[in-house]
């Protein structure tokens, strides 16, 4: 369980049906819920998410069912400089993590997040 409180403003994260499967896919391997998935990624590697020079829209065709993604301080700061650091939206960094760390990311084996169901 992290031991920082999720922050209270959530972030909106639109993945396309490709994301959506690879992140429910880590979900059901992990056991893990999206938000703690995401923080976990965040945490590992948004200092590492880049985009191509050319990609003003790397994932196109947003499934346009927003998720709620609530993180702790920590995670939210990670995403939030690599909003400010790459000029892309929290949904790209999101899809961005997911599809490229998803399967080598270094997962606890349990990991709720405060207020999450068990």
């Amino acid at each position: 369980m992290f031991a920082t409180k999720a922050l209270p403003k959530p972030f909106a994260m639109d993945f396309t049906e490709a994301g959506l499967r690879r992140l429910a896919a880590v979900v059901k391997r992990t056991g893990l819920s999206r938000n703690a998935v995401l923080a976990v990624l965040a945490l590992q590697f948004a200092d590492a998410v880049t985009f191509a020079e050319s990609a003003r829209a790397p994932f196109p065709d947003k499934s346009r069912r927003v998720l709620s993604i609530r993180v702790p301080r920590d995670a939210g700061a990670k995403l939030a400089a690599a909003r400010i650091r790459t000029g892309h939206s929290y949904s790209d960094i999101g899809e961005a993590l997911v599809t490229t760390y998803g399967k080598r990311a270094r997962y606890p084996r349990v990991l709720r997040l405060p207020g999450e169901a068990r």
